[in-house]
């Protein structure tokens, strides 16, 4: 199953309420967080199936609708154990000062991933995650699996109409001197 995450503080509301009527199946991430009162800048998960082109095609049909840096996510679980597994990862503290962990934002979640040590990697997509798609855009899309303790990404191209993968790569794990101070939202 596909679930789409929608960034409502970078889309806007208008795109929110359109995506609402059309995926009746949906989550706000900030549901049961102390951020509950935040739905109208929130991240939103829906439920989309295989319907990755056609969400896009319906969306974008509207010239006021917007779909930018949007993230899917590939797993096996049902929409409210993924929207539960997910918010894991919403807060991090650093310093003694709260954060929030944009995952939900493509361009954030690119980075982040290409960054991770294999233990990151691991705990991030542990049982739940099959796949990690960033979308800048609606024309491109970047899969992340990670497999036998590595990093494969696949640049997909949409036209709307279908998703034509492109060839894929493996992407070398990060090293010490490459690798940035873990998250402490990621130590046990």
């Amino acid at each position: 199953m596909h679930y789409f995450c929608y960034d409502t503080a970078i889309n806007k509301e208008y795109t929110l309420l359109l995506l609402q009527q059309s995926y009746l199946a949906h989550r706000c991430l900030f549901e049961g967080t102390k951020d509950n009162q935040l739905w109208d800048v929130a991240p939103w998960l829906f439920a989309i199936g295989d319907d990755i082109p056609g969400l896009y095609a319906h969306i974008q049909a509207d010239p006021l609708a917007s779909l930018e840096r949007a993230t899917i996510f590939e797993s096996g679980l049902d929409l409210v154990s993924l929207a539960t597994y997910l918010q894991e990862f919403i807060y991090y503290t650093e310093a003694g000062k709260e954060y929030f962990f944009r995952f939900w934002d493509a361009a954030v979640m690119d980075k982040y991933l290409v960054s991770c040590s294999p233990v990151q990697l691991d705990i991030i997509y542990g049982e739940a995650l099959q796949a990690i798609c960033c979308a800048p855009d609606a024309q491109h899309i970047r899969r992340y699996t990670f497999r036998s303790g590595k990093l494969h990404s696949t640049d997909l191209i949409t036209d709307t109409k279908e998703i034509q993968p492109l060839p894929a790569a493996e992407i070398a794990p990060a090293t010490e001197t490459t690798a940035r101070k873990p998250r402490k939202f990621f130590i046990d």
